[in-house]
């Protein structure tokens, strides 16, 4: 099950999440997640200690981010592991969200 933990730096918000995002963690973050992050300007979304992201995972995360984008809300996934990654790019994630969604580390 995912779980997330939050921390608010001026206008920006980070986000690490924490375990799978898979079809039991998006009702999670659909419910709890969501609502926070239409209020932001800037979000960071921490990958880190996401070990696995299924096609429902995928498809919360293209929605989220185009909905996000249409309200002017910036947002950007980092720290993405190797397999999720490897994912991403097999399904073009990266072209269907934009290239610059997906970034390697954080600009200080």
């Amino acid at each position: 099950m995912i779980d997330f933990s939050t921390e608010k730096k001026e206008e920006t918000l980070y986000i690490e999440l924490h375990g799978d995002l898979d079809i039991d963690g998006t009702e999670k973050i659909e419910n709890e997640l969501v609502p926070i992050l239409e209020k932001q300007k800037e979000i960071f979304l921490d990958f880190s200690d996401v070990p696995f992201v299924d096609s429902s995972g995928i498809g919360l995360l293209i929605h989220l981010i185009e909905s996000l984008k249409e309200q002017h809300i910036t947002i950007k996934l980092y720290n993405i592991r190797e397999d999720v990654l490897s994912v991403f790019t097999i399904l073009q994630v990266s072209e269907i969200i934009g290239e610059d969604i997906i970034v390697t580390s954080l600009e200080a």
